[in-house]
């Protein structure tokens, strides 16, 4: 089965949106445009995923980082973690609680301890949630209600609250709207991309949302129960 996860990543189709989904038994779901495609081997516990590119994704599980890469075996990385995220530059916790980042297949640390209860990043940059606000660098972003998810693009940051509302902050004037579609207390986890941000929710729901159309569209209205995180490959 490893071989199939390797041929969807190594894919150069970029004319359909392509999601990897970590479910609650330790397998890698891969889909484009909603229908599953491959999937990983199993891993134990589950814990997170990060894009290092298009065709290189970072599983966390059970603490330890496996990279899975077009055209290469599996590689675990040395250490243990405890958090990781990321698009293009993935950051990583280690076992004491320090921040750092992963690259060329190695662990370096950013000389600081990680401050919040989670976090993701896009690029160099990385927002954490501490305390009911959104920390992105030197900014803090005070947010209506109990953040549960994060998701970050260039522009935007997108905060799922446990009340029901999704806000969207924008990144460079720092104002807040709510998404217009419902509540989202039941978000189990989301991602974004472009101008697109993919949610999975408790009842099993996959979403595609362009909030700026807006519009929301359902790649599957069940099945997705068990599932832990998503990550938007391209």
């Amino acid at each position: 089965m490893r071989w199939l996860v390797l041929l969807l990543l190594g894919s150069q189709v970029a004319s359909a949106t392509e999601l990897a989904i970590f479910t609650r038994d330790g397998v890698v779901h891969f889909l484009k445009d909603g229908l599953e495609t491959a999937k990983s081997e199993e891993f134990s516990h589950p814990q997170a995923l990060a894009v290092g590119s298009a065709t290189e994704l970072y599983v966390l599980a059970d603490g330890i980082v496996t990279v899975l890469q077009s055209g290469k075996k599996p590689k675990r990385l040395k250490g243990k973690f405890s958090q990781l995220a990321g698009r293009g530059h993935v950051f990583a916790v280690d076992g004491k609680g320090v921040l750092g980042e992963v690259a060329g297949g190695e662990f370096q640390i950013r000389g600081a301890a990680l401050t919040g209860r989670f976090f993701t990043g896009v690029g160099e940059s990385m927002v954490v949630e501490q305390k009911g606000s959104v920390l992105d660098g030197d900014r803090k972003f005070p947010v209506q209600g109990h953040p549960i998810a994060l998701a970050l693009t260039e522009k935007r940051i997108y905060v799922a609250t446990k009340e029901g509302p999704l806000w969207i902050i924008d990144r460079a004037t720092g104002m807040q709207r709510e998404l217009v579609f419902g509540n989202w207390w039941n978000v189990i986890d989301m991602s974004a991309y472009e101008d697109r941000l993919y949610i999975i929710t408790s009842s099993g729901k996959l979403w595609e949302i362009a909030p700026d159309v807006p519009e929301k569209h359902a790649l599957a209205m069940s099945g997705w129960e068990s599932a832990y995180t998503i990550a938007v490959l391209r």
